[in-house]
């Protein structure tokens, strides 16, 4: 009886030890698991830090479609200035081409 109580108690020591073995294992494996998920999320938050920063970056720097119709219309109004004046250029120039063949012609 003893023999057989000395046998029970090393298979339940035993058990017990592969047991805690087991657990410390999965305890190692676990921790190393939830330090690698600490890390790429710190890393996803730092990307995403950055972008965020490039899209406000952008967002500061980018032309908006009011600014662009202003550019536009002055762009247009200088055209404009400039081909009223080469009109006027070339309408004074053709009076006086006309005036110089009418006095060419009395």
């Amino acid at each position: 009886m003893r023999e057989k109580s000395k046998k029970l108690k090393n298979k339940v020591k035993t058990l017990i030890k592969n047991f805690e073995d087991r657990l410390n294992e999965f305890e190692a494996t676990a921790s190393a698991g939830i330090t690698e998920i600490k890390r790429k999320q710190e890393e996803v938050e730092q990307q995403t830090y950055w972008k965020i920063k490039d899209y406000e970056e952008l967002l500061r720097t980018r032309v908006s479609e009011t600014l662009l119709k202003d550019m536009m219309t002055e762009e247009r109004g200088k055209i404009q200035r400039q081909v009223i004046e080469m009109l006027d250029y070339r309408s004074e120039e053709s009076n006086r081409r006309y005036d110089v063949l009418t006095e060419d012609q009395r």
